[in-house]
């Protein structure tokens, strides 16, 4: 699902800009929630903060005549009157020793159980520290805040209606005689928190609510025309004609719009061009292969001729040579040893060239592929150059069709061929791997030697005028019939040859 909706946003502008604008203003309204709840929070503290003070303040200045004369009666109504706000946890009254004059405790009311609390002894720390500043001191823990307060016996506690006076020196010549002490919870704290909390995080819904869908708005605003000009690349893309962008604005988007019609018609004009050179040159192409096809029917039928007029009428004229020098070697005899040498010699030649003349026929004009088919024409062919050139040739052949079209068997027979004269030729190779193998409804050809190897680019190329007519033919040949060919080769790393036609 995760990567779905990556997809999807990767895919569609409209959907990155609402994601966008729904980011910003949720990044927005998360930072100004948070420092108006920060600041809220702070004011909420201020003010218990204050409240608190105010009252262990008056608790102080009401307390002194009770704390003075040590008298608990007296400190009832001072401790009464703090007592019944309802965050108000605990208040005590201590004497200038340290000793609980006078308590209130709200779990003792609720419970009827007097608990021991921590405020029953005060610490002595507590004390060094009020008697040294001689103001009031507050103390915060999970469950709330302490405010401390010293019982002076002349009070210059100001105690104004509202909550937050500031603090006001002592004279110098007040006495302490006393320490107050108020212990709010922060339940109702909490509480104010809390609904302070929801009301933001409902406002936040509401504004984020409000702000996706203005970015939904805004988006699918931006991404409208946006949209059609993809339309239109994806029609140009796909080869057809795209229409004209209607341009209703003149901003950005508007002139974007205009720059993409004039290049949808430059694109139409120049894709008649193409149509039409591509005509030319489809035209060009088949003449060219026609040209091809018929320039291979006429070396073949050269080869053909040639083949017999060297079988026909040298073979014979060298056949015809060698009775005559058998005849006049028997008319001479051994009478004259020199004469007999020579004649010998010139028959052994004649017999020499009676043999090449075959094998150049053979090889102008392979008879033997019409009688005993491809894979023996091949065999016989790797056979001949292994005994005259001494290389190591291997053969795999596989599932070839025992019946192929004679031009087929042809085209793969001249291949080999022409690749094993250039082995032979150019590489000085000493192994030769040839594979002919059937590979679904085509026959694979493959032909890897260790030689010298070359460079296939500047090879093919036209150097001072003569083009690799060998390789051109190659490759004709496996073309004509609608097939591969390839060569790989490196300098002094050998050659690879592959070709492939289809069945």
């Amino acid at each position: 699902m995760k990567i779905y909706l990556l997809k999807k946003i990767k895919e569609h502008f409209s959907i990155k800009l609402f994601v966008v604008f729904g980011l910003i203003a949720f990044l927005i309204s998360g930072f100004f929630t948070g420092i108006f709840l920060f600041h809220q929070n702070n004011l909420l503290n201020t003010a218990t903060l204050k409240k608190g003070l105010f009252q262990v303040k008056a608790l102080a200045h009401n307390a002194r005549i009770g704390v003075f004369a040590e008298n608990k009666e007296l400190l009832d109504i001072p401790v009464e009157a703090i007592s019944h706000e309802d965050e108000v946890l605990e208040v005590l009254v201590f004497n200038i020793e340290g000793e609980l004059l006078k308590e209130y405790r709200k779990q003792v009311r609720e419970t009827g159980k007097r608990v021991k609390g921590k405020g029953d002894v005060i610490e002595k720390d507590l004390l060094i520290k009020i008697g040294d500043t001689m103001a009031p001191v507050y103390f915060e823990d999970r469950n709330g805040f302490e405010f401390w307060a010293p019982i002076l016996s002349r009070s210059n506690y100001a105690l104004p209606p509202s909550p937050g006076l500031d603090d006001i020196p002592q004279t110098v010549d007040n006495r302490l005689i006393g320490y107050a002490m108020v212990k709010v919870g922060k339940e109702l704290l909490n509480r104010q928190r809390k609904e302070l909390l929801i009301t933001n995080l409902i406002l936040l819904i509401i504004f984020l609510t409000a702000s996706f869908f203005a970015s939904y708005f805004v988006a699918k605003g931006i991404a409208k025309p946006l949209n059609r000009l993809m339309d239109g690349v994806n029609a140009i893309s796909k080869g057809l004609a795209a229409e004209k962008i209607s341009v209703e604005t003149r901003d950005e988007i508007g002139l974007l719009a205009e720059a993409f019609n004039d290049m949808a018609e430059a694109l139409n004009k120049r894709e008649d061009e193409l149509k039409a050179v591509n005509q030319k040159l489809t035209e060009q192409h088949e003449q060219r292969k026609m040209l091809s096809k018929r320039l291979i029917d006429l070396l073949e039928k050269d080869r053909e001729q040639v083949a017999m007029e060297l079988h026909d009428h040298v073979g014979q004229i060298l056949t015809s040579l060698k009775i005559n020098l058998e005849i006049i070697q028997g008319q001479v005899g051994s009478n004259n040893p020199d004469v007999e040498h020579k004649i010998i010699e010139s028959k052994e030649r004649a017999i020499q060239a009676i043999r090449d003349i075959k094998d150049i026929s053979r090889g102008l004009k392979p008879s033997v592929l019409s009688t005993l088919g491809l894979i023996s024409s091949i065999k016989e062919l790797l056979s001949d150059i292994e005994i005259n050139t001494g290389m190591d040739i291997n053969l795999f052949t596989h599932n070839i069709p025992s019946m192929l079209s004679k031009e087929k068997e042809l085209a793969i027979y001249r291949i080999t061929q022409e690749a094993m004269n250039n082995i032979v030729k150019h590489t000085h190779a000493t192994t030769v791997h040839v594979s002919l193998v059937m590979k679904g409804h085509k026959i694979a050809l493959s032909i890897e030697d260790n030689g010298t190897g070359f460079d296939p680019q500047k090879i093919m190329e036209n150097t001072h005028g003569q083009s690799p007519f060998g390789l051109l033919i190659m490759q004709e040949r496996a073309e004509q019939l609608n097939g591969e060919f390839s060569i790989e080769s490196e300098t002094g790393k050998g050659t690879y040859l592959f070709a492939e036609i289809p069945v």
